[in-house]
């Protein structure tokens, strides 16, 4: 396993891999422990989207630890977390198991980051645990939009997305046999075509570490099981009326960052967003996808960092100088 992640790139210095136990899961993390003087800041824990792992945050965990410890985790079901049960990628369950890791790590306040269905458990998160949650990052999250807009939003992803997420005889077979029907490199070109508007701005270290999961996802039978899972719960939770209530009920701080051409999460969810909570901070990149945190890397540490101090936190070196007589 990995564990010194600055010796693939320099900009991923300081990420080790860490694996904690969660009541008897072995749970994979991606962590920075703070940058010199900021260990003992307010601690960001970065959850992944669908289909995603603790890798898809590699470019930003050692930006923001200048604000305290990072971490990254694989959600159970996803990366190189086996999930202990076959409900366990259920949106429902990946709340209480968010909640359950920062209890094993000690963590009594954090900032909580989520893309895409992480940005939903994030939400979830923030509303049922408001001591807990101090500020929220939500990236491209999944978000509920008009029923209207939802049909014209329609694409070809989320067509494929709506198939698995109905529950037919052979679905598990089909979607293994989808998922393995290529080679990474295709899978990667596949799905680079989905979250960016241009790859060439991605982080080529990146493309190499996406292969390496799609391998891994190739070899661990549970990995197709738990994203058949975890669509099956993410569409219904997305339509829910009780989704809304939860979207009003956070009491945290919140930054919502998107990107215009996002292929889905559409300008009908964030302009819902923006109409249920005016008071949050809205970012929108041009000519960026579903990812603005590895297709902007620079400009999303900039623009969380900035809205961070908005809110209150100094980064290491700012209070290291207001501590000097």
């Amino acid at each position: 396993m990995q564990q010194d992640w600055g010796a693939l790139h320099p900009r991923w210095s300081g990420v080790v891999t860490d694996v904690v136990d969660v009541a008897g899961t072995q749970v994979r993390l991606l962590r920075h422990h703070g940058a010199p003087g900021a260990e003992d800041g307010l601690p960001h824990l970065f959850v992944h989207g669908l289909g995603g792992a603790a890798t898809n945050w590699l470019e930003n965990l050692a930006d923001l630890s200048r604000f305290g410890p990072t971490a990254a985790v694989d959600l159970p079901g996803f990366g190189e977390t086996e999930p202990p049960t076959r409900r366990a990628a259920t949106i429902r369950n990946q709340v209480r198991f968010v909640r359950a890791l920062c209890r094993k790590l000690g963590w009594d306040q954090v900032v909580l980051y989520g893309n895409s269905m992480g940005g939903m458990v994030a939400t979830m998160v923030a509303a049922e645990d408001p001591i807990l949650v101090q500020r929220l990052v939500l990236v491209a999250p999944a978000f509920p939009a008009s029923p209207v807009d939802s049909l014209r939003d329609i694409n070809t992803e989320k067509v494929r997305l709506g198939v698995f997420a109905t529950p037919f005889p052979g679905r598990e077979r089909l979607f293994k046999r989808y998922s393995r029907r290529a080679t990474p490199a295709q899978l990667w070109e596949e799905m680079a075509g989905i979250l960016f508007v241009d790859v060439e701005r991605v982080n080529p270290a990146l493309r190499e570490v996406a292969m390496a999961n799609y391998v891994r996802g190739q070899q661990l039978d549970w990995r197709p099981r738990s994203f058949l899972t975890a669509v099956q719960s993410l569409i219904p939770a997305i339509q829910s009326p009780g989704y809304v209530e939860t979207i009003r009920s956070v009491l945290a701080p919140t930054m919502f960052l998107w990107g215009r051409e996002d292929q889905l999460v559409s300008a009908s969810a964030q302009a819902k967003a923006r109409d249920l909570r005016p008071d949050w901070d809205f970012v929108t990149y041009d000519e960026c996808g579903h990812t603005p945190q590895l297709e902007y890397p620079d400009e999303f540490a900039r623009d969380v960092g900035e809205w961070l101090e908005s809110t209150g936190l100094q980064p290491a070196a700012d209070r290291a100088e207001a501590d000097v007589p």
